[in-house]
């Protein structure tokens, strides 16, 4: 069984297709990707167009959960994901991660890029495709 960080790690998918990779880098630090069904990068409006590659995990291990900011930590809208026991869902042998959007109400991200997120849904943990 695996704990901490290290049993989110691999690929997740969510129900529009969108595929979630987390991963360990050389350097030792965890590092979230998204692309769309069709494994296109997601681009971020709001930080340039940069991609949504690479972004870098922040992990409380007290809480089991960890955080990405898709802008800079001090706007405060990031994603933030929690993993499900495994009989919260309908296949108790799923693996379940449940994300969340958060942000600072002065800056109007949420509202601007909502649209981003529409899908937002639990994502489910898939083989890895190597």
């Amino acid at each position: 069984m695996k704990y901490g960080i290290n049993k989110y790690l691999g690929n997740w998918i969510n129900k529009s297709g969108e595929l979630f990779t987390i991963q360990k880098q050389t350097n030792g630090s965890i590092t979230l990707s998204v692309t769309d069904k069709e494994g296109l990068e997601i681009l971020r409006p709001f930080l340039d167009n940069k991609p949504m590659k690479d972004m870098p995990v922040d992990y409380d291990e007290y809480m089991d959960e960890f955080t990405v900011y898709l802008s800079s930590p001090e706007k405060g809208y990031a994603l933030h994901f929690c993993m499900h026991p495994a009989d919260c869902g309908p296949n108790p042998d799923e693996e379940i991660i449940s994300p969340a959007v958060s942000c600072c109400e002065k800056y109007d991200f949420f509202n601007q890029y909502q649209g981003l997120f529409d899908a937002l849904s639990n994502l489910k943990k898939i083989e890895d495709q190597n």
